[in-house]
């Protein structure tokens, strides 16, 4: 059995290249986790959860779920206890440092280990879809697993997960999208590439879009929708005061 259907049994096997992530589009939830958060509490030796809590500023309910397992643990939280209790994030969630697997590429290369980390799934991209918070409730966050990315080692990542057809020519339901926060600068903006974009309304509510960046003969630049409903065909304008660029894509089922 590969590791990866020891880890997540509804992935199913293919052939991967470099950085590509079959095992994009599920997020972790490793029960274990609870059990090996115990152990390393014990471990360094606090007695209970209510101890490790209080001398550690964190909030008794909230460790209280991760440990029991009820609550998934996020790789923010697994790193904020990695660090108080001398374990690493990774065994944490996955159990092994460092995570890897062993992988064919396309071409039929010999087969590479390639290693993987937890990022956190943060909120969702869905078009007509607005809210007053654009993330998810950071209790609500989920781990997934995704390929190191060493083109952004000192940069923190996040990820969104696709709802709906907004991009469908390129992204699909359930999709991952791995994402570099980024400032609206037009020296960092590059046209051909998809960032993630919010828009606001007069209410307050904002929606969250993927969109590709494409550059007007005139110098503007617009936001173009990449799909096939007839519903999300309309491009907007960066210089529109309601628009803001949050983040580009880096990566989905390969780099960006």
């Amino acid at each position: 059995m590969l590791l990866q259907d020891k880890l997540l049994p509804n992935v199913k096997s293919c052939k991967l290249k470099r950085r590509d992530i079959c095992l994009q589009n599920v997020i972790m939830k490793d029960t274990d986790a609870a059990k090996r958060l115990r152990e390393a509490r014990i471990s360094a030796g606090y007695t209970t959860q209510v101890e490790f809590a209080e001398k550690n500023d964190i909030a008794k309910s909230t460790y209280s779920t991760h440990e029991s397992g009820s609550r998934g643990l996020t790789a923010e939280s697994a790193e904020q206890y990695g660090r108080i209790l001398s374990v690493s994030a990774s065994w944490l969630i996955f159990g092994k440092e460092p995570f890897t697997i062993n992988v064919t590429s396309s071409n039929n290369v010999q087969p590479e280990d390639i290693n993987y980390q937890a990022i956190d799934v943060t909120g969702a991209v869905k078009a007509g879809n607005w809210v007053k918070i654009p993330n998810w409730p950071q209790e609500d966050w989920k781990a997934t697993i995704c390929p190191i990315d060493d083109r952004y080692p000192r940069i923190k990542l996040f990820c969104l997960i696709v709802e709906g057809d907004d991009m469908d020519k390129r992204y699909q339901q359930g999709n991952v999208l791995r994402c570099l926060p980024i400032k609206q600068d037009p020296e960092e903006l590059i046209p051909g590439k998809r960032y993630i974009v919010h828009r606001m309304d007069d209410d307050g509510l904002t929606e969250v879009t993927a969109k590709e960046l494409r550059s007007h003969e005139d110098g503007s630049l617009w936001l173009w929708p990449l799909s096939n409903n007839p519903k999300h065909q309309m491009p907007l304008e960066l210089s529109d005061g309601s628009v803001k660029i949050h983040a580009r894509v880096v990566g989905c089922s390969s780099d960006e």
